[in-house]
């Protein structure tokens, strides 16, 4: 992780700008996702690890909200097509480094960000494509940080042709803004990662 400190919305722009033009150079994606945080000293984690649940396993948390499942159902006179929790694991059980894409599947994703917009936790974390909907969110508090800075996360996801060193590292991949979920998911120009290891 890369820190680079700013003394405005101005130069923010303009280092962005040398960044975006950096990656390009490198024949990287110059395309960045971002987090907009209040205090710089707050990790990047997910509802799910603020939860307490860092260490679960894929297979567990899905077993988890596909028994939910029948009573959000109930009470939200919605219906989500999700496969039963064996099909899941079989396909757990096939991902590899070069197949990351294949987990979650559309349908589980559509289930899991509809319960992450909703409060339930999730190992997704979210970010937006937008560098204005960062900034509001790390500026809509009043008062100025307690310990850090009013801080924007920029997230460049690997070119699409990289090396890799071992399948027991942690991989972090964007998953994807096209999902039928709550507004809010357009209205912030929402996207979202997910970090595991296969």
């Amino acid at each position: 992780m890369n820190l680079v400190e700013t003394s405005g919305w101005e130069d923010f722009q303009q280092q962005l700008s040398a960044i975006q033009e950096e990656e390009k150079s490198q024949g990287r994606r110059a395309q960045f996702l971002f987090r907009g945080v209040c205090d710089s000293t707050w990790p990047l984690k997910t509802t799910l690890e603020r939860a307490g649940w860092e260490d679960v396993l894929v297979n567990e948390y899905y077993g988890l909200i596909s028994r939910l499942k029948p009573q959000i159902e109930s009470y939200t006179s919605q219906k989500w097509d999700i496969p039963e929790p064996p099909e899941v694991q079989e396909l757990l059980d096939k991902i590899d480094a070069w197949s990351l894409h294949q987990f979650p599947t559309p349908e589980i994703y559509l289930y899991m960000v509809y319960l992450r917009h909703h409060g339930f936790p999730s190992p997704l974390l979210d970010w937006t494509r937008s560098r204005f909907s960062a900034a509001f969110f790390a500026f809509r508090r009043s008062s100025a940080p307690k310990e850090g800075k009013v801080s924007i996360f920029a997230y460049s996801e690997v070119p699409e042709l990289f090396h890799v060193d071992s399948n027991s590292d942690p991989w972090i991949r964007s998953i994807g803004e096209y999902v039928r979920t709550h507004r809010r998911h357009f209205l912030q120009q929402s996207d979202y990662t997910m970090c595991g290891i296969f």
